[in-house]
C-alpha cells in the first residue's frame, strides 16, 4: 500500500510538472513573438532614409504611429494575441530618439515591450 501511494504521489507530480513546463514553454513562445514583433518595427524605422525635416518620420515634431497586430496563430488559423505596437519618433539634439512600445494580452497576461533606439546620419543603413 505504501509503495502504491508513493507511486501515485510520483505520477502526480510528474504530470503536474509537464504541465507546468508546456505553460512556461507557450509563455516564452508568446513573449519572445511579441519581441521580435517590436524589433521588427525599429528595424522598420532605422531603415527609413534620414532626411530631416524632410522624411516622413523625422520631422521638427514628434510623431507617434500606431500598429495593430497579432503575434500567434493558431492550428486553426485563429488569431491569439492581438496587441498594439505604438511608435513614437521624438526630435532630440543628437537625431531623432525612436521609442516602440508593444502592448499584447499573451494568455490572459498583460505583456508590455519597450525598445528604444537613436537614429541619425550615422546609423546604419543611411547614406
Amino acid at each position: 500500500m505504501l509503495t502504491m501511494s508513493l507511486v501515485v504521489v510520483l505520477i502526480a507530480s510528474s504530470m503536474s510538472a509537464l504541465l507546468y513546463l508546456n505553460s512556461a514553454s507557450a509563455r516564452l513562445a508568446d513573449h519572445t513573438a511579441a519581441m521580435a514583433a517590436v524589433q521588427g518595427r525599429v528595424e522598420a524605422i532605422r531603415a527609413a532614409t534620414y532626411n530631416p525635416p524632410n522624411a516622413p518620420f523625422f520631422t521638427a515634431t514628434e510623431v507617434k504611429l500606431t500598429n495593430q497586430v497579432t503575434v500567434a496563430v493558431g492550428i486553426n488559423g485563429d488569431f491569439l494575441e492581438p496587441g498594439t505596437i505604438v511608435s513614437t519618433i521624438t526630435p532630440s539634439a543628437s537625431g531623432h530618439l525612436v521609442t516602440v512600445t508593444g502592448t499584447f494580452q499573451a494568455r490572459g497576461i498583460p505583456l508590455v515591450i519597450t525598445m528604444q533606439t537613436l537614429v541619425n546620419r550615422f546609423a546604419g543603413g543611411q547614406e
